[in-house]
Order: structure tokens, then C-alpha cells, then sequence
């Protein structure tokens, strides 16, 4: 396992994939073991890259590693990587939504830890609160007819939209669908 995140068909591991591995073992050693109740050691292993190449990219601070993985998730999940925001602006919020859900395939427990850590009063559950709060924001920004009540009910409906399990391909289209219907812009 441990050569994982190494040579794939010969080539060099591309830096993301290798967060991605990183973060999704983090997380998922979160989850069974207790909030920083982990070693890197046991990260290492469970993700298959090396504690040095870990400690090269985070240093040894799991926190460090825990907030990447609110940047990784706001990114994903908020729309706040350059192609969701093409997306968003080029009104292909549907898109967006889409993407995001191949974020439970790559890291399935990444719901079960956002609803575990939002609410706590550490530097991760503040990162999740932050995130929101720009991704009503953005809401407000792109369909400034919502107001901030109707953005705060749409980034739940996106949000449900992105974790929903029983949520099919035609979802994401649907609900964008129905709120620009009721912003009567459609």
C-alpha cells in the first residue's frame, strides 16, 4: 500500500493527487480514531505516501493537514477553484454541483466529518464556518434576488444537492433548475 501515491504507469505522482490521498486518510483517521487522536505514521500508512513526503508538505502539524482539507473541500464543495467559478459564471452552476459530488467517491467520510467538525470551537470548525459564510456570499453575488435569507436556503440546497447519497446524475440540473424557476429567472 505504501507505494501508492508513488510511479503510476511510470510517471511521477501529481502534487494534488497526493494532497487528495493525504487529506482522505486524515479525515477518515479523524473520524475513527477521534478528533487529532492519529499519528502520521498511521496517516502514511493509510494514505500510501511516506511520513517524510507528509512532513514535506505540512510539516508535522495534523491540524495543518486537517485545514488543507477545508481548503481542498471549500474548493470543491463552495465552487471556489477556478473551473467552478467559470462555471458559476458562466451560469452552468448545474456543472459545478455535479463536480462536486465526485468529492464523496474520492473521500466518502468527508460529510460525516464536516457535520463532526462545523460546529467545534477549533481552527477547523471556524475554516468550515468561513467557508460557508463566503459560499452564501458567492450565492449572493451570482443571484443577488435571493437575498441573504434565500442564498442562506439555497447554499443549503446546494450543500444537500453535493451530499445527498440518494441524489442522481440529473440532480444538481434539477435543483439549479428549480431555484433559478423561483427566482424567476428561467
Amino acid at each position: 500500500m505504501a507505494k501508492k501515491a508513488r510511479a503510476v504507469a511510470g510517471r511521477k505522482p501529481d502534487k494534488e493527487r497526493i494532497f487528495r490521498e493525504i487529506v482522505a486518510g486524515a479525515i477518515a483517521l479523524d473520524l475513527k480514531c477521534g478528533h487529532l487522536k492519529w499519528s502520521v505514521a498511521r496517516l502514511a500508512r493509510r494514505s500510501g505516501v511516506s511520513r517524510p513526503l507528509i512532513y514535506y508538505y505540512f510539516g508535522k502539524s495534523k491540524i495543518r493537514i486537517l485545514l488543507e482539507a477545508t481548503k481542498i473541500f471549500g474548493g470543491e464543495l463552495a465552487g471556489f477553484t477556478e473551473r467552478k467559478t467559470n462555471f458559476w459564471e458562466t451560469g452552468r452552476i448545474d456543472l459545478a454541483l455535479a463536480e462536486s459530488r465526485k468529492l464523496l467517491q474520492e473521500i466518502p467520510g468527508v460529510a460525516a466529518w464536516y457535520y463532526l467538525q462545523r460546529d467545534g470551537e477549533t481552527e477547523v470548525g471556524e475554516s468550515i464556518r468561513k467557508i460557508e459564510a463566503d459560499h452564501v456570499k458567492k450565492i449572493q453575488k451570482y443571484l443577488p434576488e435571493a437575498g441573504e435569507a434565500g442564498a442562506r436556503a439555497i447554499f443549503a440546497l446546494f450543500f444537500g444537492v453535493s451530499f445527498s447519497p440518494i441524489a442522481g446524475p440529473e440532480t444538481p440540473a434539477k435543483a439549479v433548475e428549480l431555484v433559478l424557476k423561483g427566482l424567476g429567472k428561467a
